[in-house]
């Protein structure tokens, strides 16, 4: 487990082999040695070698090799067996299903799943949320935080920003003005992805004002935060403005895309 902490995967199973008795925890820590080391082919064999019942937490590690190998063959295998050990999912295993999906772009499986979650935390929504921006699917995603609202549970920066991704996508000014008075409203801080978003919503409805306000008080920006600004002044047809903070973009430093 040390090592698997420390990202040493060949101590991690050279210890792992000379142990005499191995229980789920040996194995799970493992796995897990191998997913967080990048190592997601191995993880998924460690785990198939198991001669003995995963936990949840097995569970789950395998579920992330899965998704970030876009292995949806053997993650429905994996959520198969989820099914046979126990009928309601528990939250660590639902989300990592969710994600799982998600990563292999099966919306209507992952959505399968949510809609079965007893329970929904913030990662729940916020990876439905963003696998269906992701998927090009902004009016089910704006669907979706709709029910968010209902649900109690109060989205953060992520949730967010990608909402209002969906409403750059679709035009929905007043969507995406609910989503900025909600930020004002709850005292959320800025950081430079949510103040981003902004700028990109406004600049997609045709709000250049306002986005160019935004993007001035905004304290820190990157290269997309002076994209959203560009791109929005070359989609309503003011090349001008595009080409000057174009050329402010490089006197500030960063490197055009």
């Amino acid at each position: 487990t040390l090592y698997g902490a420390c990202g040493e995967c060949g101590d991690a199973r050279r210890v792992f082999d000379e142990m005499a008795g191995r229980d789920v925890v040996s194995w799970t820590a493992l796995v897990s040695a191998f997913v967080r080391g990048g190592r997601f082919v191995e993880a998924l064999a460690v785990f198939g070698e198991m001669d003995v019942a995963p936990n949840e937490g097995t569970l789950a590690s395998a579920l992330v090799a899965c998704g970030r190998l876009g292995a949806v063959r053997a993650g429905k295998a994996v959520h198969g067996w989820c099914l046979k050990r126990q009928r309601e999912l528990e939250l660590i295993v639902g989300n990592a299903l969710l994600d799982m999906y998600v990563k292999c772009e099966k919306l209507h499986l992952a959505r399968r799943v949510f809609d079965r979650l007893l329970v929904r935390d913030i990662v729940s929504w916020t990876v439905m949320i963003s696998g269906l921006v992701h998927c090009r699917l902004p009016s089910e995603a704006l669907e979706l935080f709709n029910g968010m609202q209902t649900s109690g549970v109060k989205p953060d920066k992520v949730v967010l920003s990608t909402v209002l991704s969906a409403c750059a996508s679709l035009g929905a000014l007043e969507s995406g003005r609910w989503v900025h008075e909600y930020i004002e409203r709850k005292g959320i801080e800025w950081d430079v992805h949510v103040g981003t978003s902004l700028v990109d919503m406004y600049a997609k409805c045709g709000c250049l004002e306002t986005s160019l306000s935004i993007f001035h008080k905004m304290p820190v920006k990157n290269v997309s935060s002076w994209n959203a600004l560009i791109n929005g002044f070359a989609l309503h047809g003011h090349g001008r403005e595009a080409l000057v903070y174009f050329d402010r973009m490089v006197a500030s430093g960063l490197p055009p895309q």
